[in-house]
Protein backbone atom coordinates (compact mmCIF):
# COMPACT_ATOMS: atom_id res chain seq x y z
CA UNK A 1 0.00 0.00 0.00
CA UNK A 2 1.03 3.59 -0.67
CA UNK A 3 1.51 5.80 2.36
CA UNK A 4 -0.28 9.16 2.26
CA UNK A 5 1.70 10.97 4.91
CA UNK A 6 0.98 14.67 5.40
CA UNK A 7 3.83 16.96 4.44
CA UNK A 8 3.95 19.73 7.10
CA UNK A 9 5.46 22.13 4.55
CA UNK A 10 2.62 21.64 2.12
CA UNK A 11 0.20 24.61 1.86
CA UNK A 12 -3.15 24.01 3.52
CA UNK A 13 -5.77 26.27 1.85
CA UNK A 14 -7.90 26.18 5.02
CA UNK A 15 -5.24 27.88 7.14
CA UNK A 16 -5.04 31.67 7.09
CA UNK A 17 -1.65 33.26 6.81
CA UNK A 18 -1.72 36.16 9.31
CA UNK A 19 0.71 38.09 7.10
CA UNK A 20 -1.76 38.01 4.20
CA UNK A 21 -4.92 38.90 6.16
CA UNK A 22 -6.46 42.18 5.07
CA UNK A 23 -9.02 43.44 7.60
CA UNK A 24 -12.55 43.54 6.25
CA UNK A 25 -14.89 46.46 6.68
CA UNK A 26 -18.61 46.74 6.13
CA UNK A 27 -20.91 49.71 6.42
CA UNK A 28 -23.94 49.67 8.72
CA UNK A 29 -26.33 51.98 10.50
CA UNK A 30 -25.93 53.11 14.11
CA UNK A 31 -22.44 52.49 15.48
CA UNK A 32 -21.35 50.82 12.24
CA UNK A 33 -19.17 52.63 9.71
CA UNK A 34 -20.82 55.14 7.39
CA UNK A 35 -17.74 54.78 5.18
CA UNK A 36 -14.75 52.49 5.62
CA UNK A 37 -11.11 53.46 5.69
CA UNK A 38 -9.40 52.69 2.36
CA UNK A 39 -7.89 49.16 2.39
CA UNK A 40 -4.34 50.53 2.06
CA UNK A 41 -4.84 52.65 5.22
CA UNK A 42 -6.25 49.89 7.44
CA UNK A 43 -4.28 48.59 10.38
CA UNK A 44 -3.63 44.82 10.39
CA UNK A 45 -5.99 42.61 12.42
CA UNK A 46 -8.51 45.42 13.12
CA UNK A 47 -11.89 44.77 11.50
CA UNK A 48 -14.36 47.50 10.52
CA UNK A 49 -12.04 50.52 10.51
CA UNK A 50 -14.24 53.55 9.83
CA UNK A 51 -13.39 56.64 7.84
CA UNK A 52 -16.66 58.33 8.77
CA UNK A 53 -19.52 57.61 11.17
CA UNK A 54 -23.27 57.80 10.92
CA UNK A 55 -25.12 60.88 12.27
CA UNK A 56 -25.05 60.90 16.08
CA UNK A 57 -21.78 58.94 16.24
CA UNK A 58 -18.10 59.91 16.28
CA UNK A 59 -14.83 58.14 15.61
CA UNK A 60 -12.94 56.81 18.59
CA UNK A 61 -9.79 55.10 17.41
CA UNK A 62 -10.86 53.13 14.34
CA UNK A 63 -14.49 52.59 15.35
CA UNK A 64 -17.66 54.64 15.83
CA UNK A 65 -19.17 55.34 19.23
CA UNK A 66 -22.36 57.24 20.09
CA UNK A 67 -22.33 60.80 21.35
CA UNK A 68 -23.38 60.43 24.98
CA UNK A 69 -26.06 62.54 26.61
CA UNK A 70 -27.58 62.57 30.06
CA UNK A 71 -30.29 64.74 31.53
CA UNK A 72 -29.74 66.84 34.62
CA UNK A 73 -30.65 69.95 36.58
CA UNK A 74 -29.59 73.53 35.76
CA UNK A 75 -27.50 73.62 32.58
CA UNK A 76 -28.11 69.91 32.06
CA UNK A 77 -30.47 68.77 29.36
CA UNK A 78 -34.14 68.47 30.24
CA UNK A 79 -34.34 66.16 27.21
CA UNK A 80 -31.47 64.91 25.04
CA UNK A 81 -31.52 65.25 21.27
CA UNK A 82 -32.31 62.06 19.35
CA UNK A 83 -29.17 59.96 18.83
CA UNK A 84 -29.09 60.62 15.07
CA UNK A 85 -29.39 64.40 15.65
CA UNK A 86 -26.45 64.69 18.07
CA UNK A 87 -23.28 66.46 16.93
CA UNK A 88 -21.57 66.49 20.34
CA UNK A 89 -21.80 64.89 23.77
CA UNK A 90 -24.68 66.23 25.94
CA UNK A 91 -26.55 67.59 22.91
CA UNK A 92 -29.82 68.90 24.34
CA UNK A 93 -33.23 68.97 22.68
CA UNK A 94 -34.84 70.96 25.49
CA UNK A 95 -33.61 72.80 28.58
CA UNK A 96 -34.76 73.07 32.17
CA UNK A 97 -36.91 76.08 33.25
CA UNK A 98 -34.84 79.29 33.21
CA UNK A 99 -32.36 77.91 30.66
CA UNK A 100 -32.28 78.22 26.89
CA UNK A 101 -30.63 76.37 24.03
CA UNK A 102 -27.49 77.97 22.63
CA UNK A 103 -26.40 75.66 19.86
CA UNK A 104 -26.62 72.16 21.34
CA UNK A 105 -26.17 73.30 24.96
CA UNK A 106 -28.32 74.89 27.66
CA UNK A 107 -27.32 78.08 29.48
CA UNK A 108 -29.00 80.74 31.57
CA UNK A 109 -27.86 83.81 29.62
CA UNK A 110 -26.38 84.87 26.29
CA UNK A 111 -23.32 86.65 27.70
CA UNK A 112 -21.00 83.74 26.98
CA UNK A 113 -22.20 83.42 23.40
CA UNK A 114 -22.06 87.00 22.12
Amino acid sequence: PISHSHNPHQHNPHQHDPHLHKPQCSTASGSGCKTCAPPNERMPKVEDQCATCNPGYRRQGYHCVPYDCSTGNGKGCAKCAAQSDRVTNNHCATCNPGYHLFGPFCDSDTANYE
